[in-house]
C-alpha cells in the first residue's frame, strides 16, 4: 500500500535542498520512500494534503533515559558526585528505585523524545541485562526506536557478558579507564563479532583526558564511536577523522556539569563526523532542538565561519544515522527509509530568510505535527493515515 504526502515544503536529498509543493510517496509495508516529485505517482489512495515542512527525522545520538525521574536533584554537586559510577548520586538513586519507577522514567523520556519530532535515540543503559530488558520493554510500548547500549556489571562472567551483548544493540561504557586492556579487547572482539555497536565516554573531563583515556580507548577498545570529547583538540580530532571514528558531542551537558566547553569548530574543521546527544535526561531536557541551537551558538562563538546551518542539520540527521550504523537513513530521498518529521508552518520557522537555519535555531515541541518511523506514525495525530 502506498500513501502520498503533499507538503508545502520539504528538505530533500543529501544537500538538504528546500523544495516547495512536493509529493512524497511512501510504500507503507516496506517503510520506504518510493517517489518524490510534483506529480502524483501512479495509483494511491487520496493524497494527504498537509500544510507542513517535511524533514528527515532527527536522531538523538546519546541519552541516559532512566534518570528522568531524578530531575534536578543534586544541583550543586560535581559531575563525579552526581553521575560517576558506582557511588555518584544518580547510581545510588537508580539502586533504590523500584522497577516500575525506572520503567516510568524511561517511558517519560521516550514520550518526550517523540513529542520533539525525534524518531530514534541511542541510550547508554545502566543496570546490566536487567536494565537493557527494561529499556527494550519501554521502547516496544511507545513504538519508539531505541538503540540500547548495555553496560556490563563488574561481577559479570563471560557467559553473562555474552548474554548482555546479545540482548543489547551493543556496549556503552562510562569510561574505559575502569577496565584492563585484556578485558576491553575481549569486549571489543565479542561485540564486533556480533556486528553491534561499541561506544564509550571519552575525555569528558579534564582528569580523564589527562589520564590518557583517548589513546587508551582507541588502542584497546577500538570503538565504533565515542561520546563527549570535551577536552579533545585538533590533533585528536584529526586522528578520529583519519580512523573514521564518529564523535557524539553533548555541549549542554558539558557546561551543566561544569566540565568544560567542547571545541565544536575545531572538530568540524578536522573532518570528524560529529553528531549530537542530550546526555542525562534527569539534568538536561532531552530536546535535540535546544542541543543543536546551543551547539550552533557555541560554534559561532568559536569560529563564525563554521556556523553553517547545513552542517548542524546534518549532525542531527545523516551524521547521527551513520554513527549508529543505520543504513538508508538521515535523508529524504527515493529509496531511503521513510523516517520523516512533519513540522507545522509556524511563524517561528517560515517567517525567515533561511528556513534551514530557522529549523535548527527556532523549532519548538509545539511546532511538531507528526513523526513517521519507516512510514508509520508515532504521534498519531488526526492525520488520516
Amino acid at each position: 500500500m502506498e500513501k502520498t504526502l503533499n507538503v508545502k515544503y520539504a528538505i530533500i536529498g543529501e544537500n538538504y535542498e528546500l523544495r516547495e509543493n512536493i509529493n512524497i510517496t511512501i510504500d507503507v509495508e516496506k517503510g520506504l520512500i518510493v517517489n518524490i516529485g510534483t506529480l502524483q505517482r501512479g495509483f494511491t489512495e487520496k493524497p494527504l494534503n498537509i500544510s507542513a515542512i517535511a524533514i528527515p527525522s532527527p536522531i538523538n545520538a546519546h541519552i541516559h533515559s532512566a534518570d528522568f525521574i531524578f530531575s534536578c536533584s543534586g544541583l550543586k554537586l560535581s559531575i563525579e558526585e552526581l553521575v560517576k559510577p558506582p557511588h555518584g548520586l544518580k547510581h545510588k538513586l537508580l539502586k533504590k528505585a523500584r522497577t516500575k519507577e525506572l520503567e516510568k522514567s524511561i517511558m517519560q523520556t521516550l514520550k518526550y523524545l517523540i513529542s520533539t519530532g525525534v524518531s530514534t535515540a541511542a541510550d547508554f543503559r545502566e543496570g546490566g541485562i536487567k536494565g537493557v530488558k527494561l529499556a527494550s520493554k519501554s521502547a516496544k510500548k511507545t513504538k519508539f526506536r531505541l538503540i540500547i547500549l548495555g553496560r556490563p556489571l563488574k561481577k559479570y562472567n563471560m557467559e553473562k557478558l555474552k548474554k548482555l551483548i546479545k540482548e543489547a544493540h551493543g556496549i556503552g561504557l562510562s569510561s574505559t579507564l575502569s577496565f584492563k586492556p585484556s578485558y576491553l579487547s575481549i569486549v571489543s572482539t565479542l561485540v564486533k563479532g556480533e556486528g553491534k555497536l561499541l561506544a564509550a565516554h571519552v575525555s569528558e573531563t579534564k582528569s580523564s583526558y589527562e589520564e590518557g583515556d583517548f589513546e587508551y580507548t582507541l588502542k584497546y577498545y577500538k570503538p565504533s564511536f565515542i561520546v563527549h570529547g570535551t577536552y579533545l583538540r585538533r590533533r585528536e580530532f584529526e586522528i578520529l577523522a583519519e580512523k573514521k571514528i564518529p564523535l557524539v558531542m553533548c555541549p549542554r551537558a558539558n557546561t551543566f556539569f561544569s566540565v568544560g566547553v567542547p571545541q565544536i569548530a575545531e572538530a568540524i574543521k578536522s573532518g570528524t563526523m560529529v553528531s549530537l546527544g542530550t546526555d542525562n535526561a534527569g539534568w538536561i531536557l532531552p530536546s535535540i532542538w535546544r542541543e543543536v541551537e546551543y551547539a550552533f551558538n557555541l560554534t559561532r562563538l568559536q569560529d563564525r565561519k563554521m556556523a553553517e546551518p547545513k552542517i548542524f542539520f546534518k549532525m542531527i540527521t545523516y551524521n547521527a544515522a551513520k554513527t549508529l550504523s543505520l543504513e538508508r537513513e538521515g535523508v529524504i530521498d527515493e529509496g531511503m527509509k521513510a523516517n520523516i518529521t512533519l513540522l507545522k508552518l509556524s511563524p517561528n520557522i517560515v517567517l525567515t530568510k533561511n528556513i534551514l537555519a530557522s529549523i535548527i535555531l527556532r523549532t519548538d515541541r509545539r511546532d511538531v505535527l507528526e513523526v513517521l518511523l519507516e512510514g508509520k506514525p508515532l504521534i498519531k495525530t488526526k492525520l488520516k493515515w
